[in-house]
């Protein structure tokens, strides 16, 4: 029974980081994109094809640029994490005094006594492979899990991060496909705010903190940057009408 609750501990820390992924890149990719639909329709006097052009093209961008960049970060902060591990391996074989010295303060900076802390020691350093790998969980922070085939977890991570942004940027667009103007700006504020709500509530889930002020804190961003979006774009039309105005005359 003991084993199955943790066994289910794991399962859920396991899809905690896959949610996060997903979360995270529902997130960018509302924001990023309720703000430039809003400067296109702005700056374009409503043009709903330039927008749905514009938004398709910061779609397929920003997808391949997020799911890259998780791929090249996760990649390399898994490749420090398995030389680090390897280095604690050879340190294990060839001064396994400093790995006893290294596990021995760790217990005792989590409350243990320097007498259980050695105990606790002398029984590990029976088997130098448990020991190794308790050096490297208390004293390094490196899990088995971090080392464990980094190329298969950054990829599954990366194609997560680009299919969690490629949705999130669909939605603000998908009014302008049906609708033009005022009608299909507003809807398209209303469909990012409502996502970045249910976003903001998985975020204060997941981060442990008020599920409602993380929605409405994010809804409030969401809009403000659709509002900040659609006025830089009036601007920038207006300027750019000016310069023609007098290009012409």
């Amino acid at each position: 029974m003991a084993l199955t609750r943790i066994a289910r501990a794991r399962t859920r820390i396991e899809r905690g980081s896959r949610v996060r992924e997903v979360v995270f890149g529902l997130q960018d990719a509302l924001l990023a994109t309720v703000g430039l639909v809003a400067g296109v329709d702005g700056a374009t006097r409503q043009n709903s094809r330039v927008v749905i052009f514009a938004g398709l093209s910061h779609l397929v961008a920003g997808a391949i640029s997020m799911g890259a960049g998780e791929y090249l970060s996760s990649a390399a902060q898994r490749r420090v994490t398995s030389a680090a591990a390897r280095d604690a391996q050879r340190i294990g074989a060839d001064e396994p005094y400093v790995v006893q010295e290294g596990v021995l303060t760790a217990l005792e900076a989590e409350g243990l006594d320097r007498a259980a802390a050695y105990r606790v020691v002398d029984l590990l350093s029976s088997s130098p492979g448990a020991l190794t790998t308790m050096f490297q969980a208390t004293a390094l922070g490196i899990s088995g899990e971090d080392t464990e085939q980094p190329r298969r977890q950054a990829l599954g991570g990366a194609i997560v991060m680009g299919l969690s942004f490629a949705l999130g940027a669909i939605l603000p667009v998908i009014p302008y496909f049906a609708l033009s103007g005022h009608a299909a700006l507003l809807l398209s504020i209303g469909i990012a705010a409502a996502a970045i709500f249910a976003v903001g509530a998985a975020i204060g889930r997941l981060s442990e903190d008020n599920p409602l002020r993380a929605a409405v804190e994010f809804s409030i961003i969401a809009v403000g940057a659709g509002g900040i979006g659609y006025a830089a774009g009036l601007v920038i039309s207006a300027i750019a009408g000016q310069t023609v105005s007098a290009g012409v005359g």
